[in-house]
């Protein structure tokens, strides 16, 4: 049983256009990973001002606590 086996003609026009679509493919990639990296900016621009308003609060609620029991001190030691 013989197979025949096709050979592709490489010409430099399939070369040229193996290229071409090699770098489109490249190209779609870097379009898709760029979409990725903003999504993920985004998602950690989001995070970054949740930990910071967090943290506001929390010093917020350090603050109150602490004036809340100096006013309690000052009134027992009257």
């Amino acid at each position: 049983m013989e197979q025949n086996i096709k050979r592709k003609k490489v010409t430099k026009e399939s070369i040229v256009h193996d290229i071409a679509s090699a770098v489109s493919g490249i190209s779609e990639s870097l379009i898709s990973m760029n979409e990725s990296y903003r999504s993920l900016l985004k998602v950690n621009r989001a995070l970054v001002l949740f930990i910071q308003n967090t943290k506001k609060q929390q010093n917020l609620d350090n603050v109150q606590s602490d004036l809340e029991q100096a006013t309690i001190v000052e009134e027992e030691s009257e």
